[in-house]
């Protein structure tokens, strides 16, 4: 590798390390809301178009999965601006990823204010 002077740009080859989209930052709905919504994720009859119908019906849920969506492409001139992209993107596996720790988020949260 050649050397560089101290005014010589360093340019990194792997991306910098981002961190996700921390969930305090947006409203997440109940946890029996979460339930059902992973609920209708595994139904066999869902189509992912219908999931993310259901999804935007809680603005701050929908938010935070759009941010890891986009959190997921990385920097990249392209962003995720829709439910039905976001959850394409993350697919069935990815969403159980997501929201299934918010499950926990919400009990400790529970537990912090009692």
């Amino acid at each position: 590798m050649a050397e560089q002077s101290p005014g010589t740009r360093q340019w990194r080859l792997d991306q910098p390390h981002r961190r996700p989209p921390d969930p305090h930052h947006f409203k997440i709905p109940k946890k029996s809301e979460i339930r059902l919504l992973l609920v209708q994720l595994d139904d066999e009859e869902m189509e992912l178009r219908r999931f993310a119908r259901r999804l935007s019906l809680f603005p701050g849920l929908n938010r935070y999965v759009l941010a890891m969506a986009n959190h997921q492409l990385g920097d990249t001139d392209h962003r995720v601006e829709e439910s039905g992209h976001a959850t394409v993107l993350l697919g069935i596996n990815g969403l159980h990823r997501l929201l299934e720790p918010l499950l926990e988020h919400e009990a400790s949260q529970s537990l912090l204010a009692s």
